[in-house]
């Protein structure tokens, strides 16, 4: 379930799972608001799960938060798995949940303005896979313009 280098440049979710252990590469400590609102914006919507969840305020609260645990530790296993997820100790898990669950508000916030950056980005990038299927540049070329949307990428999450 790991991105390996060369599926930045095969797919989108590729290209997504790289920007997300780059990102965990660059200091993902320094901002674990972005770092997690990273993970939940590329990898899965909570508003689905508010949708879902009917009953009292309170019980929707606690839903939401429970899910969101079980969904941060799913997703950091599948975007930073592999040798990077060796790294990643209990402690810093422990130390993400417990900072989702006291900025839950920020974090929701941010997944929302990374979602609509992961759209943005997606249809750019499917602009250089069309050129590149057809014959307009070579695959060297297409790696840099890759390799260039990705670094705009982290830059436009931390300006974000």
């Amino acid at each position: 379930m790991s991105a390996q280098p060369t599926d930045l440049y095969e797919s989108y979710e590729g290209f997504l799972k790289a920007a997300v252990r780059e990102y965990y590469a660059r200091g993902w400590k320094n901002n674990k608001a972005n770092f997690i609102a990273l993970l939940f914006a590329s990898g899965q919507s909570l508003r689905m799960l508010g949708d879902t969840v009917k009953d009292t305020q309170a019980l929707k609260k606690a839903a939401i938060g429970a899910v969101s645990v079980v969904a941060l530790r799913y997703l950091l296993k599948m975007f930073v798995g592999g040798p990077l997820g060796l790294l990643l100790s209990a402690a810093a898990v422990a130390s993400l949940v417990a900072y989702l669950a006291r900025n839950r508000g920020e974090v929701q916030a941010k997944t929302e303005r990374y979602k609509d950056l992961i759209a943005e980005h997606r249809s750019k990038y499917e602009e250089v896979q069309a050129g590149w299927r057809d014959g307009k540049f070579g695959e060297n070329e297409r790696n840099l313009m890759v390799d260039g949307m990705l670094k705009r990428f982290l830059d436009e999450v931390d300006a974000r």
